[in-house]
């Protein structure tokens, strides 16, 4: 959901204005797995995140320039887009982390905060989702989290139902503000998905391009990805 990017907004800037107690002015990093490429049991946490929604390919049927296309249209849209082969978001934590002394901060819609609390990410941690949760969360990282209409229903960071045996952990981290709810977002971009966009490119249905930045449509258009039929 474009959705998602545009909640970076001045509304959610002061957000971290408030938080870190002087203005700055955020590198803001769009990342991308090519872990979602290759065969998996699982797909990748961090794909909901960064508002990618890749579709499910076969081991026989990896679809390079559809990932290369949509890392492009991050571009287009002024996104510095960060590729990595990160299943797990402690994993992407523990790297930016290396790279900077300044808190870090994402921002994911409420799928992917699910993910996160998916116990079977974790089998191959001897500590299970705890030790994932404290790699994730230690260093003060913090979750900003778009919220999901879900069969007519409003579900946001706060509203989110985990597993019963996960309630109260979940809740000890929405009291201590590491799970932020993002306020700031726009209502009409909630019913937009990235796969509706994708098959109505792909019927030739023109509605699409009222459903992405303008930037990312003249993209599409011109180079005719997604089935699109380029402009001549």
């Amino acid at each position: 959901m474009w959705g998602t990017l545009w909640s970076c907004s001045p509304c959610f800037l002061a957000s971290l204005t408030i938080e870190f107690g002087d203005p700055i002015e955020p590198l803001v990093l769009a990342e991308l797995t090519m872990r979602k490429l290759q065969p998996s049991p699982v797909s990748s946490a961090a794909d909901e995140a960064m508002v990618c929604e890749i579709p499910d390919v076969t081991p026989y049927a990896v679809d390079y320039p559809d990932f290369l296309a949509r890392a492009d249209l991050l571009a287009a849209s002024g996104m510095t887009v960060l590729i990595s082969d990160f299943f797990e978001y402690y994993r992407l934590a523990t790297y930016v982390g290396r790279l900077t002394d300044c808190g870090i901060r994402l921002v994911m819609g409420v799928p992917s905060v699910r993910e996160i609390l998916d116990e079977s990410y974790y089998q191959n941690l001897e500590g299970g989702i705890l030790e994932a949760l404290g790699r994730l969360f230690k260093d003060d990282l913090r979750l900003y989290v778009y919220p999901l209409l879900e069969n007519g229903d409003l579900v946001t960071a706060d509203t989110l139902q985990p597993a019963p045996n996960l309630r109260h952990l979940y809740q000890h981290l929405l009291e201590n503000q590491r799970v932020i709810s993002l306020s700031d977002y726009q209502p009409d971009f909630l019913p937009i998905f990235s796969r509706e966009v994708l098959a109505r490119i792909g019927a030739g249905d023109a509605s699409w391009e009222a459903m992405v930045p303008e930037a990312v449509a003249r993209e599409i258009k011109a180079k005719g990805y997604f089935g699109c039929h380029p402009l001549k």
